[in-house]
């Protein structure tokens, strides 16, 4: 990965001004918007949950999966505890977790007040986390967010063949007709606009920076009618308080430095990467968990092996 010039969106993703969104349909269209993430839920007050609050944990607590994926475990930096399992995967954001079962797929929050796991849905395509704590599912019949309390889950659009957030409130869909990327904004008579064409992945930093992935390479999105190409190819992207991409070739990482437009390799090939809101890299290999925080230049091991990180 190196430094790479300006491109037009010509040249790699296509981006627009606001058009009709093809397979992501606006917020509000449906009156009939299910209050439960999919309709054959068994139905649940939603009177019964509580409220979504401020977690009492840093929102760079790190969460892991035993290899066995029979126990969730939370990180505060020096300690790890149990708070709960076994679990298919987990997903974490702004200090809130998530997890799915892996016997039913459906959806549970865990509440660190009171260090009870809640049922919020029933299984999704895919789920994804904001930095603000709030979780977006993807099913067949569309996106939705869960609010917690009275609210419960918002219908945000119609089908989308996959959907990634980030910051606070940030979320991007592609559609199922032709792949092409929408920002969902929330705006009355504009909830969603194209923003480029079809990509491999996409991914929204803490600060709200966008990042799409093809075979030419990692572009970034400012806001404007062009991609700027930032890289070349990589394997997978990670996003928090950095991008931080792995190399498709010898499988390293890099993190992406904004400001230079350059990219600074930080370490080995490994299984798993996750990046914090302030930017310490977390990375899992077959000998454990290992973090490195801005400033240092080597990778402290802070645990045993794991089956997935989520920070």
């Amino acid at each position: 990965m190196g430094r790479r010039r300006i491109v037009s969106a010509a040249i790699a993703l296509m981006a627009a001004l606001v058009l009709p969104t093809p397979g992501v349909a606006a917020a509000g269209q449906d009156d009939k918007t299910p209050r439960s993430l999919t309709e054959i839920v068994t139905p649940r007050s939603a009177e019964a949950l509580p409220q979504m609050r401020t977690a009492a944990v840093s929102e760079n607590t790190l969460y892991a999966l035993t290899p066995e994926r029979d126990e969730v475990l939370m990180f505060d930096g020096v300690t790890w505890s149990r708070i709960g399992g076994p679990a298919a995967e987990i997903y974490a954001g702004g200090g809130q977790v998530y997890a799915t079962s892996p016997t039913t797929g459906d959806i549970f929050w865990y509440e660190h007040e009171t260090t009870t796991w809640h049922r919020i849905g029933g299984p999704g395509q895919q789920f994804t986390v904001d930095d603000a704590g709030i979780i977006q599912g993807l099913n067949s019949t569309g996106i939705y967010e869960w609010w917690g309390g009275t609210t419960g889950w918002r219908k945000l659009g119609g089908p989308a063949a996959s959907i990634r957030s980030g910051g606070v409130g940030l979320l991007v869909a592609t559609s199922i007709t032709n792949g092409d990327v929408y920002l969902y904004a929330g705006l009355p008579f504009q909830p969603w606009t194209r923003i480029g064409g079809p990509g491999q992945d996409f991914a929204i930093t803490t600060v709200g920076y966008f990042y799409g992935q093809n075979d030419a390479g990692i572009f970034a999105w400012r806001g404007g009618l062009d991609w700027i190409q930032v890289g070349g190819p990589a394997a997978k992207m990670y996003t928090g308080g950095n991008l931080v991409a792995t190399s498709p070739y010898n499988g390293d990482a890099y993190r992406f430095l904004d400001a230079e437009l350059q990219w600074e390799h930080v370490g080995g090939p490994g299984d798993q990467f996750t990046v914090a809101n302030d930017g310490t890299i977390y990375g899992l290999n077959s000998g454990g968990v290992w973090r490195k925080a801005p400033g240092e230049s080597g990778w402290t091991k802070v645990g045993d092996p794991a089956a997935s990180l989520a920070v």
